[in-house]
């Protein structure tokens, strides 16, 4: 191959590279059923529930981004970069990109559920284990951490 074809050739691919990562972003469609303001019902980690409903615990997802709000003070900022619905499954699949707060820079996997006025996730930080569950509950010991919400209604 000559140099002339191997240039072509990087310039291709490198032209290439930016749409396939643009494909990963979730669609508008796909987030829809996850937009609004959800409150917190539950938490669960180590097996056990941490917590009971809170209404001052809230996320408000508005297209791609999640920010956490904890008595009327935003906590937190993240990227919904990765949403995937398996049609054989119950639930999908959610990366969120934190961007402020004092996870900044990590990366949250889980999987999620719509239900109504219902929502799920039941996930861990990147690294911290090589799987995604496969159920909406905790082990001792394990890394998840189970939150449901229920939409706010006005």
């Amino acid at each position: 191959m000559g140099l002339r074809s191997l240039l072509r050739m990087i310039v291709l691919l490198s032209c290439a590279l930016p749409v396939a990562a643009a494909q990963s972003v979730p669609g508008r469609d796909a987030l829809a059923p996850l937009q609004g303001r959800w409150y917190s019902e539950s938490t669960e980690s180590d097996g056990k529930q941490q917590s009971g409903a809170n209404k001052a615990d809230v996320h408000i997802i508005t297209a791609d981004e999640v920010v956490a709000v904890l008595d009327g003070t935003i906590v937190s900022k993240a990227s919904i970069t990765r949403l995937e619905r398996d049609l054989g499954n119950a639930f999908g699949r959610i990366t969120l990109e934190m961007n402020t707060g004092s996870n900044r820079g990590k990366t949250w996997v889980a999987i999620y559920q719509v239900s109504g006025t219902t929502l799920r996730w039941c996930g861990h930080w990147a690294g911290e284990s090589d799987t995604l569950p496969t159920r909406f509950a905790t082990t001792a010991g394990g890394p998840d951490f189970l939150r449901t919400m229920a939409r706010e209604t006005r």
